[in-house]
């Protein structure tokens, strides 16, 4: 994630320091039989990966609210080539990794300067109608 952000020219700096916070959290892999052989052995895996995300600006303001994201796939296991499937669940895990740093950066990528000045405009006239101040 942090060499996509690079990537893109984004200036990373420790959370304390930072105009925007990117929260990535709750990370989940999971691994499941998706299918089952005659002989109740797995004949297919799912793996799942899963994590939350939320951006808000050094005031707390939420520019991207929480929200889950998660990529998946399915491969079939053999138990005749045990390494070579280790090889290729390992190889599909980088692929999901890959996907979710991808997706994070989708949902970054709407978020320029008037984006931004838009949306800390919005939280501030609610937070003065919720204050009942004019």
């Amino acid at each position: 994630m942090k060499a996509q952000l690079e990537l893109g020219n984004i200036n990373l700096q420790p959370a304390e320091n930072a105009d925007y916070v990117l929260n990535i959290s709750n990370f989940r892999r999971e691994r499941r039989a998706s299918a089952i052989t005659v002989t109740a052995a797995a004949a297919e895996y799912t793996l799942r990966q899963t994590v939350d995300i939320e951006v808000l600006t050094s005031d707390k303001v939420p520019l991207i609210a929480p929200a889950d994201l998660s990529s998946s796939e399915t491969y079939r296991y053999d138990e005749t080539n045990v390494l070579a499937k280790q090889r290729e669940e390992e190889d599909l895990r980088e692929q999901l990794y890959d996907r979710l740093a991808q997706q994070i950066i989708f949902r970054l990528a709407p978020l320029d300067r008037a984006r931004i000045e838009q949306i800390k405009k919005d939280a501030e006239q609610t937070r003065h109608q919720d204050s009942g101040q004019p």
